[in-house]
């Protein structure tokens, strides 16, 4: 029996010489399987160092357009950053040259401009940072048109997609504000009691909250 046995162990090759046999009689396969590996470790190297490359490009354009602006020559300015959007859209610095081309649209009274490329931003799904300040500067170019209810909504989202307390302190009052003006008294209390709820009572927010509620109260009775 146990020369049986040690005849069917030594027809078993080991693990080391069954490994060594697949090797060889598989060389074209693994070359090209680690022809394939380098490529794409090579073709991930480049794309990612694009990228890099992009975005500090991007970068670098949003800062000049910003100089641009601020230096008082807005035509030159919305040509820049609109060549940024066009070009980087999908960086970080294109997404914000939307924002900075927003502010420069309001400075030129272009508010209907900026509405329309605030709105198709925030709808194609920006980055998340992005949004608060978004639908705050959408909220004050329908203010700069009249347009108060509209404007009051989108304060209530730019204070919604916010995590800071204070600027979502600020966002909640103008949505008060702003659905007061469009004579919408009732949301403005329920936003004016909400901000007394999350707010401590010695904070500025609340304070200025707590007051206005008081008017508001006073001219709904």
């Amino acid at each position: 029996m146990a020369e049986t046995e040690n005849r069917i162990v030594s027809r078993q090759p080991d693990a080391a010489e069954r490994a060594i046999k697949w090797i060889a009689g598989n060389k074209n396969r693994i070359t090209t399987v680690l022809g394939t590996v380098v490529l794409l470790a090579g073709a991930t190297w480049y794309l990612s160092a694009a990228k890099a490359r992009k975005e500090q490009f991007a970068n670098r354009q949003l800062a000049e357009a910003r100089f641009t602006a601020q230096s008082g020559n807005l035509q030159l300015a919305t040509s820049d950053l609109t060549s940024i959007v066009e070009s980087y859209g999908g960086t970080p610095a294109g997404q914000e040259a939307v924002l900075v081309l927003a502010n420069v649209r309001l400075a030129m009274d272009e508010g209907e401009l900026a509405v329309a490329e605030l709105t198709e931003f925030l709808n194609g799904n920006p980055l998340e940072y992005f949004e608060g300040p978004g639908y705050a500067l959408l909220a004050g170019a329908y203010e700069e048109l009249g347009r108060f209810q509209e404007a009051s909504e989108s304060y209530e989202k730019a204070a919604d997609a916010t995590d800071l307390p204070l600027l979502r302190g600020e966002f909640l009052l103008d949505q008060a504000r702003t659905a007061t003006v469009a004579g919408n008294r009732t949301v403005a209390i329920e936003v004016y009691e909400l901000i007394l709820e999350e707010f401590d009572r010695d904070s500025p927010i609340n304070i200025e909250a707590s007051a206005r509620l008081s008017e508001a109260r006073q001219q709904a009775s």
